[in-house]
């Protein structure tokens, strides 16, 4: 049995979760209704019918992003599609999101160790503190690890946040020795934890979608609040410290109209901005993204 969209052939079984990109009911010409679904996982899209007990199935679909389908490959007018025998709502708790969504490209199991590698690499006592109790929160690193960094154009796929926050601060280390009178210490706090926010900008739903707190609030100062309130539990941290790192956050975007509260003040605030700034470019240029479905 074809486990991806992109390995079925006419005559295979289906059977397992996809999501549902398109729905609609359509009246044959006998005066009957089907129903029409494109269905999508990470490999693709394809068409699928359903000819028999239409308005128990149209329930079943009702308002659900995933469905459990088994049916059939067959080639119609030279287009593969399927042919429904059944559907069932899918246990979202259960669903393996790397099936359906795109991920990136890069393993990894080696992306969190070089994340790891770039926490451990700090040596300021209060910096390194405040990095290791934000990725110290299971639930917030599991999130992390996970979460797309963009919708669309730059790192959109399950792991993207992870892979664009390393990649970040792989360019940070990289620069250090050319401009050695910064604070590299805090160039690579700031890219740990500039875009931390937006582990609460986006969800999962029928693609990446904006969460009511991405909407109305953006990840800027999402991650912003959420650094406040981890410095806050640190006894003792510098006032000056808090300040700049708080900056890197507030000013990573760099331009007011490209969403930054504030612009660089510090020359570390500038570079990593720009550093952010040319690894979304960079993989905006690759097309090293994945279009919207």
């Amino acid at each position: 049995m074809a486990r991806y969209i992109e390995d079925l052939s006419s005559g295979d079984k289906v059977e397992g979760v996809f999501i549902i990109n398109k729905m609609r009911i359509t009246p044959k010409r006998s005066g009957e209704n089907y129903i029409f679904i494109e269905l999508r996982d990470r490999t693709g899209t394809i068409p699928a019918f359903v000819w028999d007990d239409v308005e128990e199935n149209a329930e079943i679909l009702k308002d659900e992003f995933y469905i459990r389908v088994i049916g059939e490959a067959e080639t119609y007018n030279g287009r593969l599609q399927v042919r429904v025998h059944a559907l069932s709502r899918a246990d979202v708790g259960a669903i393996k999101m790397e099936d359906l969504f795109q991920s990136s490209p890069r393993d990894q199991r080696l992306l969190e160790e070089r994340l790891q590698a770039h926490i451990k690499s700090i040596t300021n006592p209060w910096f390194k503190k405040l990095v290791e109790q934000v990725f110290g929160n299971n639930d917030f690193y599991n999130q992390f690890i996970t979460s797309p960094a963009a919708i669309k154009k730059h790192h959109n796929y399950l792991n993207g946040l992870l892979d664009h926050t390393v990649e970040v601060c792989d360019l940070a280390v990289a620069v250090s020795g050319i401009l050695p009178d910064l604070d590299h210490d805090l160039i690579l706090a700031g890219a740990l934890i500039h875009d931390i926010g937006k582990i609460a900008e986006y969800k999962i739903g029928r693609g990446i979608e904006f969460t009511e707190k991405g909407n109305l609030i953006g990840h800027i100062i999402l991650g912003y609040e959420m650094v406040v309130k981890e410095i806050e539990s640190i006894d003792g941290f510098p006032e000056e410290i808090r300040m700049k790192i708080l900056h890197m956050i507030l000013s990573h975007h760099g331009k007011e109209e490209w969403g930054s509260p504030k612009k660089p003040a510090i020359p570390e605030a500038y570079l990593l901005h720009t550093l952010d700034n040319l690894s979304s470019k960079i993989h905006r240029e690759k097309g090293d993204f994945f279009d919207e479905n």
